[in-house]
């Protein structure tokens, strides 16, 4: 095996060359290595020439004499070897070695061991063509093997090798189980913005819950991606909104070979079987063109973690003659599968302008179950004068359970422009994403409807739409003695609708056995009504500029400027300073202050969701639910002494990071960095109110026109600051000896969040949830082992104590132990083609505490669990490349 990769940039008066350096110069390079003949290249046209150590050790050249431009020059150098040549910049040229894994001694894809190193350039938190991880003006992590682990979900991927971000799985919570809540430094999952290739990804449809309407990762192929970059630090002002938390920027494969793989996996308790068949294969139709193209499929059974509840083993005793299930329910994860595709291509006209398009599509399904209902206790087998002759036991004599999910269809597809042109670059692209969830609901009933009730039902879907345009100029303004100053600046154009559309009639229709209290609406989730039904818009339009300057040879600095408007709020200026002084070769300092926002949706704007049923007195139908805070409902309430209901408005946030990093020249490394996030004006729900009878007659008044009554009903608001204070400590350590090589790598989260203005309800619970349902401190320290043939990596992760309520709505906590997991894993490549890697995660099979909440409905553990509660996962993998 190759030591861990170490990305040499060859320098020459800092590489900064004036923009009237001729492009063919003559030049006289004698045989010998290749490496000091790209030196002399770097050096006497002066640019920058990116490449890894191993590409081109042990490769030598016959000489050259001519006067020709750098690129041509470094093609007649490299004609007869494997190494090709890569301009990402008028005056940047990558290195890539194109041995392919079947004519080399090295694996399918780089060793999952491997750690980036610290010249790794890097294209997320900059505009900037040569940044490296070291000379960042902000903290990055690059995950260069997302499928490192043995879920072929992202977030999972990031949640095990990045401390401070957290996956949830939250079993039996409608949709939020289908589109997972995930989140970076403690914060909601749109308070990190998510790029693909550096464009802005649509978000997803599903935005029931306070979490917000975040964008949904699990519909890019992991496969697809070569590697996923995290900027740990505010980024509104160079992206826009939602860049609180950070930035997650997923880099899509460019590989002009092929491959296939294979996986299959379960948990060590013999459920939640999962398999995945990827294949990827590239091609390049000229120098400047190609294209990448991955397809993926998966199917995942579910898992449970239950037991019979107390009023199933009740009911079972009782009915000796019926065969109760055991248990009644699962909890666990659902039953899913899907395809997917991803595909990433570039043309280029000349090697200055090139046109590009990337984006994905998949096809998902999903199922899971809901609670058991009790024939003895349910109100829904309760009988009915409405229909004297039936009883809903004689349909379902052991009770129900309901099994909700969702098909869903995602697209995202981006066409650009880009040139290069002595030192200039425009980029002119467009991107179009579109998310819809269709749920359905079967084995449940609407108990109003009697006899007449389907068993299964369609209760509507849900759709996000967006479409943008962005032009983005990077030039450099002047040339100084420390280097250039660059100027970037750009326009973005942006409309997102939100539509919901109503389910079938019969999941939302109320029967005539509602007279005698039976729910209305397909029981467990109820369809969303014509009412609700609608399609709503928001258009916004944005400018920035950001410059960057070295104020002396170590000490360089940026700023960048963004404003934005949206049509449904007013307009908003963000702006952050950052700094980096490079103390030694070795040591460098940094730091930022920004200020930041997220924007509210369409969708959380205008969207209700509601339900139907009979009032208090029985003798009309009532609507419950979330409404819209622009609604005449809103408007009346507002009107009650204590109770302002405001349209949404933006949450903004204060952010301030400083670090440290250091290196050596054996490509150890170490970085710590500190961080304060204030975040203003959070999103969350209210507390439900209930209209009283003056309150519905004046939304009966013609300025309201209110056509239908309401009773319970909450909303969106902005209710309650935060502020967040943590550090992230993140070293690697290579040691490389005998042809082996040992790697410890490992990082420590702190993360802490204080409620500092509390609206929620005037509730202490609320607060405590917000200030400890997660880990404030987690860590992760892996060891790995190369040789030959052979690899293995034995990580330790470290998750800290938490807390969850006792009982829904109480005030008692439950407080969960740290836990420390222990996985394992080793690959084999028994040829240059061939790869086979097996592992073992949460070895030592370990569950957290029992909880308190919900075990009477045969809960073992958390729902809302931090970190996966299904014990032990083991998986196989095959690859083979060709």
């Amino acid at each position: 095996m190759s030591p861990p990769v170490v990305a040499n940039q060859v320098r020459s008066k800092e590489h900064t060359p004036p923009s009237s350096a001729k492009s063919a110069q003559a030049l006289f390079i004698d045989a010998g290595p290749l490496n000091v003949a790209i030196d002399k290249v770097a050096a006497h046209y002066q640019v920058s020439i990116l490449y890894q150590s191993e590409t081109l050790k042990g490769l030598s050249h016959s000489g050259v004499k001519l006067s020709a431009n750098p690129q041509t020059t470094l093609h007649t150098l490299l004609a007869t070897s494997s190494v090709t040549v890569h301009q990402v910049a008028p005056n940047t040229f990558v290195l890539k070695s194109e041995v392919s894994e079947t004519t080399q001694a090295n694996p399918v894809q780089p060793s999952p061991l491997t750690q980036p190193s610290v010249d790794e350039i890097i294209v997320t938190g900059t505009r900037q063509k040569d940044r490296t991880l070291f000379s960042s003006l902000s903290p990055v992590d690059v995950v260069n093997h997302p499928m490192a682990v043995g879920s072929v979900e992202m977030i999972d991927s990031l949640a095990t090798q990045l401390p401070g971000y957290t996956a949830f799985r939250l079993p039996l919570s409608d949709g939020q189980i289908f589109n997972r809540t995930s989140g970076l430094r403690g914060l909601n999952s749109d308070h990190t913005l998510i790029l693909v290739n550096g464009k802005r990804r649509h978000r997803s449809a599903f935005l029931e819950t306070a979490d917000g309407q975040p964008t949904d990762l699990g519909h890019i192929p992991m496969y697809a991606v070569e590697r996923i970059e995290v900027l740990r630090d505010g980024a509104s002002a160079m992206y826009g909104s939602d860049a609180i938390a950070g930035v997650i920027n997923v880099i899509l494969n460019d590989t002009r070979k092929g491959s296939l793989m294979t996986q299959a996996g379960q948990y060590y308790a013999a459920d939640g079987q999962t398999y995945s068949l990827n294949y990827r294969n590239g091609w390049e139709s000229t120098e400047q063109s190609g294209g990448t193209v991955t397809v993926s499929a998966f199917a995942d059974s579910p898992t449970s973690r239950a037991e019979h509840p107390a009023d199933a083993l009740i009911f079972a005793a009782a009915h000796p003659e019926l065969n109760v299930p055991n248990p009644v329910q699962r909890w666990g994860q659902p039953r899913r599968q899907g395809v997917q595709l991803a595909f990433n291509i570039e043309y280029g006209f000349t090697a200055r302008e090139h046109l590009y398009s990337f984006g994905t599509a998949s096809h998902t399904y999903g199922s899971s179950d809901f609670n058991w209902r009790n024939p003895d206790t349910n109100k829904l087998f309760e009988p009915s004068a409405a229909f004297p002759d039936f009883h809903l036991s004689d349909w379902f004599k052991t009770g129900f359970t309901p099994l909700f999910g969702q098909t869903e269809q995602d697209f995202s597809f981006t066409v650009g422009l880009r040139s290069d042109d002595a030192g200039n670059t425009l980029d002119i692209s467009s991107s179009a994403g579109q998310n819809t969830i269709r749920y359905f609901i079967d084995n449940t009933v609407n108990a109003s409807l009697g006899p007449n009730s389907p068993t299964s039902f369609k209760p509507g879907a849900l759709t996000q739409q967006e479409v943008s345009v962005d032009i983005d100029y990077l030039t450099r303004l002047v040339e100084t003695v420390n280097g250039p100053a660059t100027l970037a600046t750009g326009l973005t154009l942006r409309q997102e609708r939100y539509t919901i559309t109503a389910g079938d009639n019969a999941s939302w229709a109320v029967g005539p056995a509602a007279l005698d209290g039976l729910p209305a609406g397909s029981n467990g989730f109820p369809g969303y009504t014509d009412s609700q039904a609608g399609t709503y818009t928001q258009n916004n339009g944005a400018a920035y500029v950001d410059v960057s300057l070295p104020i002396t040879a170590r000490l360089e600095t940026n700023v960048a400027l963004r404003y934005e408007n949206f049509s449904l709020f007013s307009d908003i200026v963000r702006g952050k300073v950052s700094a980096r002084l490079a103390a030694s070769e070795h040591i460098m300092l940094r730091a930022t202050l920004s200020n930041g926002f997220r924007a509210p949706t369409a969708g959380q704007m205008h969207s209700e969701r509601t339900s139907h049923g009979l009032n208090a007195d029985f003798n009309g139908v009532s609507t419950s639910g979330r409404l819209s805070p622009l609604s005449p409902v809103a408007q009346v309430l507002s009107q009650r002494p204590g109770v302002t209901i405001t349209p949404l408005k933006p949450e903004r946030s204060v952010n301030i990071s400083a670090g440290i990093g250091l290196k050596n020249a054996q490509g150890a490394t170490l970085n710590l960095d500190w961080y304060h996030i204030a975040l203003s004006d959070r999103f969350s729900t209210t507390p439900v109110y209930e209209l009283t009878q003056a309150e519905q007659a004046r939304l009966a008044q013609p300025q309201y026109q209110l056509n239908y009554p309401v009773d319970t009903v909450n909303f969106f608001q902005n209710l309650f600051d935060t502020r967040t204070d943590g550090i992230d400590l993140v070293g690697h350590l290579p040691i490389a000896f005998c042809n082996q090589t040992l790697g410890l790598s490992g990082a420590l989260n702190i993360n802490r969040t204080k409620v500092t203005d509390d609206g929620l309800s005037a509730s202490a619970s609320q607060k405590t949830l917000q200030e400890r349902s997660l880990p404030r401190t987690r860590a992760q320290l892996s060891l790995t082992w190369q040789a030959n043939k052979y690899d293995i990596q034995l990580t330790w992760r470290y998750i800290g104590s938490w807390q969850d309520l006792t009982e829904p709505g109480g005030t008692t906590f439950q407080t969960f132990s740290s836990m420390s997991l222990f996985d394992i894993s080793t690959s084999w490549y028994p040829s240059p083609a061939l790869t086979f890697r097996f592992g073992l995660e949460n070895l030592f099979n370990r569950y957290p505490e029992r909880a308190l909440l919900q075990a009477n409905r045969g809960l073992k553990y958390s729902r809302n669990s931090p970190y996966d509660t299904d014990g032990g996962f083991a998986y196989l993998r095959a690859e083979y490349a060709f």
